[in-house]
This record gives structure tokens, C-alpha cells and sequence, in this order.
């Protein structure tokens, strides 16, 4: 009943928290992340990561009409210690049994001026993605759509070299 450290998780069928652990083992950038079954999040207390913080969700299952197993829309910004209990109740009551509870820091304060969130698709050979001034919430969460751009990769730029190393660390993965 102890928060544990990405590095410990191994439930392949919860994809959010599998795949950050693939990303970090391929040595791309993941913030410090701790995580605990959602049966267990209320008794086990707060995580070993200081506020401000962000409590996620991630499930086996994904959300349905009926029931939302995957947490929708649950993550919780928890900027000091007394909000903690409330938001490890609300996150971890988001999700089904099987879920998970993970907490990783609030990174918004390194963010500066102009900063960007979105997400991207990536085939191998062409991206999508959708990007929003400041952090990525509104974007995954599907609140807001961003401006979006598509293209085939350029040899040349950053962004393309990223986009490269993320898919090295995920190509055995889309093979199966």
C-alpha cells in the first residue's frame, strides 16, 4: 500500500503508465513519477513528490458510455499539501478497481512565456499535432482542439529528430 516508482510498474494493459515507463527506459524525458493502485491511493496517503503536483489516472480499461474506467478527464492539480486528500478521492474514485493512481510534478512554472502543449500522431513517416498556448490539458482532454499541423518529417528539423526518438522507443510496441 506504498506509492512506487515508475520504474516498478508493470501492468502492460494500463497504457499511460506503461508507456511513460517505456519512454523513460529509452531515456526520453519523463518527470519523476510515482503511482499506487486506485484501491489503495486514499489509505496510502501522499505520494513522495512535493505540491504543487498533478494526481492522473490510467486504467486497463477504457472509458464506455456506462462507466468511465480510464479516468476521463481526471487529472488533478494539487498545489499544496491540504488539497491532497480530496484530489486522491476524486482521481482515484475516476476509475475503475483495476485502476491506477500516479502523481508526477507540476511542471506549468517551467513553462516561460510563449510555451506550447498539444499532442502528436506519429506513423514513422507523417505527424498531426495540436498545440494550445501554455500546457497540453485542455488538448488531451478534448476541450479545446488547438491549431493543428500536418506534414511529412524533415531530416532537418528538431521536431523531426524528436519525433524520430520517440518512435525507436515505441516501434517493437506498434508491431505487435
Amino acid at each position: 500500500m506504498r506509492w512506487k516508482p515508475l520504474a516498478r510498474f508493470r501492468d502492460e494493459r494500463a497504457g499511460k503508465l506503461h508507456r511513460l515507463k517505456r519512454a523513460a527506459r529509452a531515456r526520453l524525458r519523463v518527470p519523476p513519477t510515482q503511482w499506487i493502485r486506485s484501491t489503495d491511493a486514499r489509505r496510502a496517503g501522499a505520494p513522495p513528490i512535493a505540491p504543487p503536483l498533478v494526481l492522473r489516472s490510467a486504467s486497463p480499461d477504457e472509458d464506455t458510455a456506462e462507466r468511465t474506467n480510464a479516468g476521463r478527464y481526471e487529472s488533478v492539480v494539487v498545489q499544496s499539501a491540504d488539497e491532497l486528500p480530496g484530489a486522491l478521492e476524486r482521481v482515484a474514485g475516476s476509475v475503475g478497481p483495476d485502476g491506477y493512481v500516479f502523481a508526477q510534478p507540476l511542471a506549468e512554472d517551467t513553462l516561460g512565456p510563449g510555451a506550447r502543449g498539444g499532442v502528436a500522431f506519429f506513423d514513422g513517416f507523417h505527424y498531426e499535432r495540436s498545440e494550445a498556448p501554455g500546457h497540453n490539458r485542455g488538448v488531451t482532454a478534448g476541450e479545446t482542439r488547438g491549431e493543428t499541423a500536418r506534414g511529412e518529417l524533415d531530416p532537418a528539423s528538431a521536431y523531426s529528430l524528436w519525433l524520430r526518438r520517440v518512435g525507436r522507443a515505441f516501434r517493437a510496441a506498434l508491431r505487435a
